[in-house]
Parts: structure tokens; C-alpha cells; sequence
């Protein structure tokens, strides 16, 4: 598909606004590089077009420095690797795929300037007067970006395979790329870059994010107590424990937190392997009214006393303190500001804690439920380790709306898996016996 303008006014093509204008498009993960078409001899500096290689840093280094700066840092690049075109874009496209063992490896942007060079047809002739159709097929490249000079001015064309790109990108791109054109030769180039996004696009993101809406009243795990109070025989974790038996064990877990000195608005973390108790750990700190802190059962001692540390938490949840008993609390007490703190990976040393109050993650919780249109009939696999923040949704996501959870370990997962797989894998060799079986 080919899109043409032309302008009165001869113009430099501003070198990396190619660029901002590709990126309109969701190609954030997409690696960019654009060729430049030159002829094989060599040419005084001044003639040469002021252009750039776009690659996927630029957006961000943009950002930061001033655009003009920007471009003249790149075009000294470019006037630099023009002085060795003798190593052709084939050569090095090879190199790469050979170094890189990446067959794919492309440069799907073309810049083919034809500057110096006029279109225009001689006086009285009539070859070449007008440009009826034009078409450029070069395998590998998706985009050609072609300036030609006419009529005293330059032509802009996009070249492109429209099948490679969503559905109206190029002519946002297109549109964009003209406005910054424009606006070479009305606007002081130090000022900063206008923004790009076409108002079709704003208004489509607007109303995707037109999300206001009521937030659900109460804490993180008052839906659950109070259908438990309604349907207390209707299954919480399959095989494991009712709505009915998860409440009761929470709230006398409640109880034991209370008599250990904790009060409401404390921190209290729950070390605990995947499966029914965590669940009662969770919903028996946050029936007392604390904030819970995950703890894995397998982080090192050190790291383990400095996340208690941090989150100044004394009493740690674990089977052992299950394992005790207390009458359970007759109602939960009010809750804490904060549903939880959940600790970094620390991959940087110093673990950090996130804190998460109840309205946030109750939003979130309520949110995907009616995205999602998840009901009591429904049933979820809980998969995600406590101290990761999707376990969240694992816990409550099913437990506010009846339906049921199925509290797994990964270990457990692959087991069942593999299994699974192994046993399909008789049947099928089960399956081919008997079929080439001859009496």
C-alpha cells in the first residue's frame, strides 16, 4: 500500500521522528533497525541526507535529552558508517544470523531518499510528467520510506505491507509523521515534541478506561464470613474444608492471635506450605483485625528475620500454632487499614515491602470477578505462593462470590501432569498394539 504527499517547501526529513511516529502502534517488544538506500560512491558530506538508524533505545533516550541534541549525536553516527558502505546491509544481515544463529533476523525499515537527485521532467517533456502508479518489492522489508524532489519541493512516500501492521497504524503513523514535518518549519526545534496520539485513539482509550465505578464496601474478607453465615455446608476448598469449617478454624485462629498480644492494626506473618491451612491463616489474621505478611517456609533464617523485621511483626502463623486450640471469636474484629505486605524478590539484597490496604486489593478482587462473570459455580485453581500478589485473587477472588477453590502446589500440579501425560501415553501405545494386532 503506498501513502504520497507532497510539499512546496523543500524540507530536511526529521532523522528519529520516523521513529516516534512507528512506536503509535503497540510494537514496544519490537527490535527496529532502518537501512539506508545510498549509491556506491562516495559524496561530499553536505550532501548527504541527515538521517538516522532508529533503534529501540531511542524512544527512551529521547526522553531524557533534547530532541535536537539527540539528532545531531545520530547523525554524526550515520555520516560516520556512511564512510564504510563498502560493507553492504546483506553482509551484515548474514553476520548476524550467523553469529546469532537467528535465520529472522531483518531490517524491515527502509529510508530511500532521492535528495540532490530531481524528479523533474525536462522543460517541454512529458516522460515521467506524472506519477499514475509506483510500487517497491524488496523481500524482508516492510516499510519504504521514499523522498523524491518535485516541482521544487519533496515528495514523502510510505511503501508498505499492510498486512504487517493493525489496522489503521500506517495511516496514524503516516499522519503523524506529516505533523512533525510540519512542524519543522513553524516551531523552534528545541521546543518539545507535541503529542503524537490521533484523537480517535484518545478517544478509544478513554473509554476503555472509563472504569469509575462503586467500590464494594467492607474489607478483603468480608464477603467470605458473610456467606459463610448464609451457606455454611457450601464447599470452600475441594476435598478439604466447607465455608462453614474455613470460618470456624479462622475465627478461633482469630482468638489465638489475641491471646499471643496481638491487637488490630498489627502486622502478623503466616509461614505456611500451599494448601487448606494457609487459607486459614490468611482469613484468621484478617478476622483479627491485623495485617498478614507472607513468609515463605523455604527463605534462609537471615532473610527471614530481616523481612519479620522489617514489617515489624512478632508473631509468625504457623502449624504449630494451628495445631492449638481456642474457642473461636463470636464475630471478626474491625480491620486494619492494610490487607497485607508482601516482600519483594530482593533481587537487589534488600528485600522490600509492599503495602496493600484492603479497599485496593477488594477493588481488584471485584473487578475481575465481574469482568470475568466468576459465580458459585465456578471453580479455581489456587496455584500462586502466598508471598506472590496473585495468590490475592486465588484466595479471595473465588471465596467472596461461593465459588469453590482448589488449593494446589506447583509440585503437585506438575505430578498430576505428568501423570496424566504418561497415561495417555500407554493408552496410545495400548491403542497402536491392538490396531496392528493381526490373529
Amino acid at each position: 500500500m503506498r501513502r504520497s504527499c507532497s510539499s512546496p517547501i523543500p524540507r530536511a526529513v526529521p532523522p528519529t521522528e520516523v521513529q516516534r511516529a512507528y512506536w503509535l502502534g503497540d510494537v514496544e517488544d519490537l527490535d527496529l533497525a532502518r537501512l539506508e538506500t545510498a549509491a556506491n560512491r562516495l559524496v561530499e558530506r553536505h550532501e548527504m541526507l541527515r538521517a538516522v538508524f532508529d533503534e529501540r533505545g531511542d524512544q527512551r533516550v529521547l526522553s531524557e535529552v533534547l530532541w535536537l541534541d539527540r539528532v545531531r549525536q545520530v547523525q554524526e553516527e550515520l555520516w560516520g558508517a556512511l564512510d564504510h558502505r563498502d560493507v553492504s546491509a546483506v553482509w551484515v544481515l548474514r553476520e548476524l544470523a550467523r553469529t546469532t544463529g537467528d535465520p529472522n533476523t531483518t531490517m524491515p525499515v527502509v529510508f530511500t531518499s532521492a535528495l540532490g537527485v530531481s524528479a523533474d521532467p525536462p522543460t517541454g517533456g512529458t516522460l515521467f510528467a506524472d506519477n499514475v502508479w509506483g510500487v517497491s518489492q524488496t523481500p524482508q522489508v516492510w516499510l519504504d520510506h521514499q523522498v523524491t524532489e518535485v516541482d521544487g519541493g519533496v515528495q514523502l512516500n510510505w511503501d508498505a505491507v499492510e498486512e504487517l501492521f493493525p489496522p489503521g497504524l500506517l495511516d496514524d503513523m503516516f499522519e503523524a509523521y506529516l505533523m512533525l514535518v510540519d512542524r519543522l518549519a513553524t516551531v523552534a526545534w528545541r521546543e518539545p515534541v507535541t503529542d503524537l496520539l490521533p484523537a480517535r485513539q484518545r478517544e478509544v482509550r478513554a473509554a476503555v478506561n472509563a472504569t469509575d465505578g462503586p467500590v464494594s464496601p467492607g474489607a478483603l474478607h468480608s464477603a467470605f464470613f458473610r456467606r459463610a453465615a448464609e451457606e455454611p455446608d457450601r464447599v470452600a476448598v475441594v476435598g478439604a474444608l466447607t465455608y462453614g469449617e474455613l470460618a470456624d478454624r479462622a475465627l478461633r485462629l482469630a482468638a489465638l492471635i489475641g491471646e499471643r498480644g496481638a491487637v488490630p492494626g498489627d502486622t502478623v506473618a503466616i509461614s505456611l506450605p500451599k494448601g487448606p491451612d494457609q487459607l486459614v491463616g490468611v482469613l484468621g489474621v484478617l478476622a483479627a483485625g491485623c495485617t498478614y505478611v507472607p513468609i515463605g517456609v523455604d527463605q534462609p533464617a537471615t532473610r527471614r528475620e530481616r523481612m519479620l523485621g522489617l514489617a515489624g511483626a512478632e508473631l509468625v502463623v504457623t502449624a504449630d500454632l494451628l495445631a492449638q486450640h481456642a474457642d473461636p471469636l463470636p464475630a471478626c474484629r474491625p480491620a486494619a487499614e492494610l490487607a497485607y505486605v508482601i516482600f519483594t524478590s530482593g533481587s537487589t539484597g534488600e528485600p522490600k515491602g509492599v503495602e496493600t490496604t484492603h479497599r485496593a486489593a477488594l477493588n481488584t478482587v471485584a473487578d475481575i470477578n465481574e469482568r470475568f462473570a466468576v459465580g458459585p459455580e465456578d471453580r479455581l485453581l489456587a496455584v500462586s505462593a502466598l508471598d506472590f500478589d496473585l495468590s490475592v485473587y486465588d484466595i479471595f477472588g473465588p471465596l467472596s462470590v461461593e465459588a469453590d477453590q482448589v488449593a494446589m502446589r506447583w509440585t503437585a500440579i506438575v505430578a498430576a501432569t505428568t501423570q496424566a501425560r504418561q497415561g495417555r501415553l500407554a493408552d496410545d501405545a495400548r491403542a497402536d498394539v491392538v490396531g496392528r494386532r493381526i490373529d
